[in-house]
């Protein structure tokens, strides 16, 4: 398992013995060191617990010293007045192997002013990397002297200087286990340990993959776009630390130094903060005055972060053994020294290994359009094409209510349509006719149509000899062919601009004549019938 970064802070940020070196001209007093320790109080807490009084007298006082040193910056103030590493970090160790602390770690400004930020994973050596057995002993092991004889307003009789910190109430460090490359937010996120104390601190370590906005999340990989040139890997705390700044600046033209983590803003005094708040950024509740802070709604969750969940066991004062043990390895710490100052941290991982949480989507696009398909298709017959025919039709339908060149093109279209099956049909008609005609059929059609409307009663064969010789007589005597009609129902129609009326009368005299053969047969027969002599 890979370290994680370990960041370390002094609860007492400023030696003694420094302040007393720049003093020497008697022009940097408790005053103006009360009001420096100020620059790293959260806003919020300074506009709380502040007097706007003091922090005016302050300012004038800092602007008197500034005026005699003109090269006095409070950011270097904090960094050479703070401990440097070598007088922080006593031993190191890897599962017994002693390393270099201090080649390790890199000084870092805080809230708690300068604090030392241990970077394993950077080293050249691949065995200070990661753990590999769980449990303290092949964990971290640290030795920290808290120099608590460079506090101010002890052992001194005289010495009435009250507690100028925040942080004033314990003795002591204050660590945290994070992320590589963040920045450490110890107030919230800290764990104390007092000297004389073994500290143990057993780590579990929980790995988030979240959904970017494109695939239906809400993390993000990348600042917003007004916070774009910030230079730190993002993540959700560097970049409401970069909104916070950016919202005092846009309101008062700087930031407070704790916000000012990019270094891209004017940093503001402690009464300018106030100033800034009281004329521009509080809020009045009833009888109640407070700072609104920024909602800085924009800064998303990362979309891949590693949290390290500690667990801290404690045991009060160092054994003897070990007293006399660290003595052998440095005469110059004594045992006196060491009870009061010493403090060891044991940091290791209690399993190896981690929990992953990957956020996935609970539906898939797939998935929505295959349910929709299903129950239109369970419940309303219909399918994708079904769909699709209907957007069809209620486009055109709607193109056309709205278009009038729509309308009179469908109009027009139509009227072409129905001129175009006209013409078709009389040509069809012609070239019925004229095959008719060629091969003619159409005189047996008309006349099987006319025998059909006249029924005749069944004749012998006799019968049908007279009926020719008729039709043939009847045939001569005209000296005329019926004209042929091409009729559906085989009745005679208009021809040439008439109706044939001489083949109808021509068929008619026939019927007669054959009705008068048959009352002459049915007479003869009764005759014979009744004389069957004759």
């Amino acid at each position: 398992m890979l370290f994680p970064d370990l960041t370390i802070c002094n609860f007492n940020p400023i030696r003694r013995s420094y302040v007393q070196a720049i003093n020497k001209t008697n022009d940097f007093s408790i005053d103006l060191l009360y009001y420096l320790m100020l620059y790293d109080m959260d806003a919020q807490f300074l506009y709380g617990s502040a007097s706007r009084h003091e922090l005016q007298v302050g300012q004038s006082i800092l602007d008197d010293y500034i005026s005699k040193h003109p090269n006095f910056t409070v950011d270097d103030f904090y960094m050479e007045a703070g401990f440097d590493c070598s007088e922080v970090f006593k031993y190191c160790s890897i599962g017994g192997r002693v390393f270099d602390c201090c080649a390790n770690a890199e000084p870092i400004r805080t809230n708690f002013g300068k604090c030392f930020t241990l970077k394993l994973q950077n080293s050249d050596k691949e065995w200070m990397h990661r753990q590999t057995e769980p449990g303290a002993s092949a964990g971290i092991q640290i030795i920290l002297d808290a120099h608590l004889e460079e506090q101010f307003g002890i052992n001194k009789p005289n010495d009435t200087t009250q507690p100028l910190f925040s942080n004033g109430f314990e003795n002591g460090f204050r660590y945290f286990v994070h992320q590589k490359d963040s920045i450490p937010y110890l107030v919230a996120n800290g764990i104390s340990i007092s000297p004389d104390t073994v500290a143990y601190t057993a780590i579990t370590t929980n790995r988030y993959v979240l959904l970017p906005r494109e695939s239906w999340g809400n993390c993000s990989d990348e600042y917003p776009q007004e916070y774009a040139q910030s230079d730190f890997p993002y993540s959700m705390a560097n970049c409401q630390l970069i909104c916070k700044a950016k919202y005092f600046t846009d309101n008062c033209g700087c930031t407070p130094s704790l916000y000012n983590i990019a270094e891209t803003f004017p940093e503001c005094s402690p009464f300018e903060t106030y100033l800034c708040i009281d004329q521009h950024l509080r809020t009045q509740t009833n009888d109640s005055v407070y700072y609104a802070a920024p909602d800085c709604s924009q800064c998303k969750l990362d979309c891949l972060s590693t949290t390290y969940q500690t667990s801290n066991s404690y045991g009060r004062g160092l054994s003897n053994g070990a007293l006399y043990w660290l003595n052998r390895k440095n005469s110059d710490w004594s045992i006196d020294h060491m009870k009061e100052n010493f403090g060891i941290v044991n940091i290791f991982f209690s399993e190896m290994k981690f929990t992953e949480y990957s956020q996935i989507q609970a539906t898939s696009l797939t998935e929505i359009l295959s349910d929709i398909g299903g129950n239109m298709g369970m419940f309303l017959g219909m399918s994708v094409l079904t769909i699709t025919e209907l957007s069809m039709y209620f486009s055109k339908l709607l193109w056309i209510i709205i278009s009038k060149k729509r309308r009179e093109y469908l109009y027009k279209k139509k009227t072409k349509e129905q001129e175009r099956d006209k013409k078709i049909e009389e040509v069809v008609t012609e070239i019925s006719l004229f095959r008719f005609r060629k091969e003619g059929t159409g005189s047996m059609i008309r006349l099987k149509g006319l025998v059909a409307q006249h029924p005749i009663q069944p004749t012998s064969p006799s019968e049908l000899d007279i009926a020719q010789l008729a039709w043939t007589e009847a045939q001569q005597n005209q000296n005329s062919e019926i004209p042929e009609i091409i009729t559906d129902d085989c009745n005679p129609r208009k021809i040439n601009g008439g109706v044939n009326e001489q083949a109808l009368a021509q068929l008619r005299q026939m019927h007669e004549k054959l009705d008068d053969y048959r009352k002459e047969k049915r007479s003869n027969t009764g005759d014979s019938g009744r004389n069957p002599t004759s």
